[in-house]
């Protein structure tokens, strides 16, 4: 929405404040987010935005009852105000009436006019036409009268507004939560007016706590004004709620004319209760405020959730709420114990012990461990690894000194778990030969020594950073350094400081950052993408290998994508795990970065990587904009789910709306403002599956390769992979596995499947028992990428089924079946091959003289057999075959020999199924019908061999079957001859009977085929008999 009128809006202020680099500043306060501990476990999100309906000229105040959030404050036409009073602002349907009192058609308050307007408000949406429209609102750009401005009336310590009473002037002056101020000309010359711009208009540069409120032009102003004035002449125009002016060159006293918010607003001043002021002081021919930078102020709206939260929805683009980070590991990294405040983790249970044994008495802030039961100062770890085993305490001990878990350490993790560190050791540094720890042993020995200054002492000096002292007066930290606000917050990656440090001043420091200090954002002015995403995660989630396959003595500066490994166990003992804070490595080296080039050592004793070095994958993540060349992000759809995918975003938002990053990164994959341990919340912005089977990616990055999860060759049954019960997704569980339990999830995602290849060295590589040669995790060519590390078979694989040479040293999984490192390769071949239906074969021979149809089974099936282990191809399809007379299938395996003698005649059609073991099948047909007709037996009868050219009439001719059963019976024709029909194939007698007559023994008869021209002699009577 656009606004005509002059309002105070927070974001402004953050605008003279936020540099969003990434390291490097100087003389400058990082900002809190402006949360504070709910005493339960949590964090209040700051609630202290009010809308304000009108401005009298009194100053008097008009508050909406109940609307706490830009979406229903920022087209606010109508309700009620000051505990009750109905309002309407409709009537006003010109600019003037709306936003000029002492017109007759004015209500008597100034309100604002809105250039874009939508009729329904859009809660929990982005501020766009196509939401308004899409929840059937219209959107008008012909001007309407709305609600002033929202404003911030400050919190105190405990997250509770400040009063802002119905029909009052607001927070004012009197509560130290604000003052009223403009920028004003300080009659200073421009030549020497204080100037952070590198003396390019004039001499009188300065450091940045010094310039602060001066201006930072690159070009030389017109007066040398001073941005918070209080008494003295303005620099430009103020335009009153009547819409008269103050004309620039005006003396203002603003403590007496802008006393309250009311006040100063209604003159048309800006009112600031986001700055920590301290006292007015002179500055040339004014009065201005002057600022204790060094702390927050007592009552503020200092902080970025003020804005960015989904509680007060002020931005327009709903990406931009974050509240939700406060339930990440990130801001509960390092949390200060203060008396009867209790702490939790990921899942609200409030923590009851800490490692080591430690147990936690938040009410008295105690801890009690093998040291006794002394005061407990801070927290910090958990979240990703449960509490008790990773939550770590800082103990006060005897003498007021604080230490890590109670033991004898100090507390040393603060340039990564807290904001704005600095060192106070001033011999403390880093060597560019990691080994040399002092300057004079650095230099002597040909490196280059980096002062531990922290990122305050980057540029211009002149600030030092007030925690841990403020919260423990008296308590010796050691080497734990000072730094701005516990945990990792907001202002840590988006360099949000109070003032801003310039890219020049960071440029032309003692210690400049070894990478660009400009542009950072790529195309995300809403916070880091591309590469430099990867660099600002890897400046804290590193493990640097050291020289000479990691048996060196210095950390190798050329190879940030190796990654180190350690001993897990007690040698002789070897359990190999990767060593440190190893994903940022493990991400340049995996197939989604393909990283070379070189990191250097920085000011926080870690390193950074400098630009130059290159990225060899083509992996990238898109956001959706609310046009093609917009750099606002467009996040939600209509209903409010959010937009994942092409179609949608450039369905509401026109072609190329759905942009890459430059480079994928970390954050292409990780919402950094969830979590992947809340309920509830989506700690992941994309999954393996979001690319990896999208047809839509595949099109923009060929190189993405396509799997369907369906047809992967592998079981889906309980107790796999695919079991939702007790794994998120199939892809992680196998190329992500974890090398121990505590470690963490290998970032590597290529799976060797060589047998041969070990993720890491062996134990005699490593060193034991023998001289160490090789200390990182093992580098395989992954194509032209040499120094890619895999994970190998035994863990991708055997995590569940074993691997390995014995199932003794490498039990499976309960449940599921061992396999030796050798077979599973043989599974893991060609596991992503498409699991194919089976081909059936089937070769089919039809004996009709016995009835048999034989079938032999010539079916193939792809690969490993699909879901079965072990299996591999055509040996284990199962086959049936349907013989088509109504009988019993036939079922066998691939071997199998099928073969069926049919019991009747007919003509049948005979199939072969064949089905592989994720239950596809096909069927073929014999070509070869079975075709079982009758056979016959026939003959004919003759008197004894004297009297063989007679034939015998009338005698009897019984069949036998094979047990000499008598099953038919006929007699001779007087030709003599017989005949039987309608046999089936099989073995028959066949004998003769008649009075006075003998016959020889049955005759034997194969049938099938029939049998004709048989002929039974009597043997007697003789010839002279008849």
């Amino acid at each position: 929405m656009k606004i005509t009128s002059k309002l105070l809006l927070i974001a402004a202020y953050f605008a003279l404040a936020i540099s969003l680099m990434f390291t490097g500043n100087a003389g400058a306060k990082y900002m809190s987010d402006g949360a504070v501990p709910d005493g339960s476990g949590g964090w209040i999100t700051p609630n202290d935005m009010v809308c304000i309906v009108g401005v009298h000229a009194d100053g008097t105040l008009d508050v909406a009852d109940g609307v706490t959030n830009a979406r229903d404050c920022i087209y606010l036409q109508t309700g009620t105000m000051n505990g009750g009073t109905p309002f309407n602002l409709t009537g006003m349907i010109n600019q003037n009436d709306c936003t000029k009192t002492g017109l007759a058609g004015n209500d008597g308050a100034k309100h604002s006019w809105a250039t874009t307007f939508c009729t329904l408000p859009l809660t929990g949406l982005d501020r766009t036409q196509k939401m308004c429209e899409g929840i059937g609102g219209t959107w008008i750009t012909t001007g309407k009268c709305v609600a002033h401005s929202r404003q911030f009336r400050g919190q105190d310590a405990n997250g509770t507004p400040l009063a802002f009473g119905s029909g009052s002037e607001g927070t004012d002056a009197s509560q130290n939560a604000g003052f009223c101020y403009t920028k004003m000309r300080t009659g200073i010359a421009v030549a020497i007016c204080p100037s952070t711009t590198g003396q390019t208009w004039g001499t009188g540069t300065a450091t940045s706590i010094d310039a602060f409120g001066y201006p930072t032009s690159a070009t030389a102003p017109a007066n040398c004004t001073y941005d918070y004035g209080v008494n003295g002449a303005i620099d430009t125009a103020l335009t009153k709620t009547d819409g008269t002016t103050y004309p620039a060159g005006t003396s203002l006293n603003l403590s007496t004319l802008g006393a309250t918010m009311g006040d100063c607003l209604a003159n048309g001043a800006s009112w600031a209760n986001w700055i920590p002021a301290g006292t007015t002081a002179a500055i040339g021919s004014i009065i201005g405020m002057t600022f204790d930078l060094t702390r927050q102020a007592a009552y503020v709206t200092e902080g970025c959730l003020h804005c960015h939260s989904s509680v007060t929805q002020y931005n327009g683009p709903a990406e931009r709420w974050k509240d939700s980070y406060l339930l990440t590991g990130h801001k509960n990294m390092l949390r200060k114990v203060t008396p009867g405040h209790e702490w939790a983790g990921p899942d609200g249970v409030v923590y009851t012990g800490a490692a080591y044994g430690q147990t936690l008495d938040f009410l008295n802030a105690q801890a009690t461990g093998s040291y006794g039961t002394l005061p407990l100062l801070y927290i910090f770890g958990d979240w990703m690894a449960p509490a008790p085993a990773a939550l770590y305490t800082v103990i006060q001990k005897a003498g007021s000194v604080a230490k890590y878990n109670g033991g004898t350490g100090d507390y040393s993790c603060a340039p990564c778990h807290a904001v704005g560190w600095s060192n106070t050791d001033p011999t403390k540094g880093i060597c560019t030969l990691s080994s040399k720890t002092t300057e004079l042993a650095c230099t002597g020995a040909g490196g280059t020594w980096t002062p531990l200054t922290g990122v305050q002492a980057i540029g211009t000096p002149g600030y030092a950073a007030k925690q841990p002292g403020d919260s423990f007066p008296g308590v010796n930290f050691g080497t734990a350094g000072q730094w701005d606000v516990d945990g990792i917050q907001c202002s840590r990656c988006h360099n949000a400081t109070v003032p801003s440090v310039t890219a020049a001043q960071i440029a032309a420091s003692a210690f400049p950052q070894t990478f660009s200090t400009t542009s950072h954002h790529g195309n995300t002015p809403a916070g880091p993408s591309g590469a430099w995403a990867t660099k600002l995660c890897f400046s804290c989630h590193q493990s640097i290998a050291k020289e000479l396959n990691g048996t060196g003595a210095n950390a190798d500066l050329n190879h940030p994508e190796a990654i180190p490994v350690k001993n897990a166990a007690t040698s002789p003992a070897y359990v190999p795990e990767f060593s440190g804070h190893v994903l940022g490595g493990s991400f340049l080296n995996s197939p989604h970065g393909q990283f070379t080039g070189t990191i250097t050592p920085n000011s926080l004793g870690k390193y950074d990587i400098v630009d130059g070095g290159t990225y060899a994958s083509t992996f990238k993540g898109y956001t959706c904009w609310q046009s093609s060349t917009s750099n606002s992000p467009a996040k939600t759809k209509a209903d409010g789910t959010e937009i994942k995918d092409k179609a949608t975003c450039e369905g509401l938002y026109g072609a190329g709306a759905w942009r890459p990053d430059t480079q994928g990164n970390c954050t292409t994959c990780h919402d950094i403002h969830q979590s992947l341990f809340v309920a509830g919340q989506e700690g992941l912005r994309k999954e393996c599956n979001n690319c990896h089977e999208n047809a839509e990616y595949a099109a923009d990055v060929p190189a993405a390769n396509q799997v369907n999860a369906a047809t992967v060759h592998h079981r889906k049954t309980s107790n796999t992979p695919f079991d939702t019960s007790l794994y998120v997704n199939a892809c992680e569980v196998c190329h992500m596995p974890k090398a121990t339990s505590r470690g963490f999830p290998m970032h590597l995602w290529r799976i060797n499947t060589d047998p041969a290849y070990s993720t890491f060295p062996t134990a005699a590589e490593f060193g034991i028992g023998a001289a160490a040669t090789l200390k990182n995790g093992r580098a395989a060519a992954d194509g032209t990428y040499a120094n890619a590390v895999w994970v190998d078979l035994d863990y991708a694989c055997g995590q569940c089924h074993g691997g390995g040479s014995n199932s003794t040293d490498n039990p499976p999984k309960p449940g599921s079946p061992w396999f030796p490192k050798s077979v599973l390769a043989m599974f893991a071949g060609g596991m992503h091959n498409p699991d194919l239906a089976p081909v059936a074969g089937a070769a089919c021979v039809w004996t009709a003289n016995t009835w048999t149809m034989d079938v032999t089974n010539t079916s193939t099936d792809d690969g490993p057999d699909a879901d079965m282990l072990p299996g591999d191809g055509d040996a284990l399809l199962q086959i049936d075959v349907d013989w088509g007379d109504g009988s019993a299938k036939s079922y066998g395996s691939a071997g199998t020999a099928f073969n069926h003698v049919y019991s009747a005649t007919g003509t049948f059609t005979v199939s072969l199924t064949a089905t592989d073991s994720n239950l596809q099948t096909n069927t073929t047909t014999c070509t070869t019908q079975a075709t079982p007709a009758y056979f016959s037996i026939s003959g004919i009868a003759k008197k004894s061999i004297a009297q063989d050219s007679e034939n015998l009439n009338n005698a009897t001719i019984q069949l036998l079957n094979s047990s000499n059963v008598v099953i038919k019976s006929v007699s001779t024709r007087p030709s003599g001859t017989f005949s039987f029909g309608s046999l089936k194939p099989g073995t028959y007698k066949i004998k003769a009977v008649k009075t006075g007559f003998t016959f020889p023994a049955a005759t034997t008869i194969v049938v099938g085929p029939s049998s004709a021209g048989n002929v039974i002699q009597a043997l007697t009577p003789p010839r002279n008999q008849k």
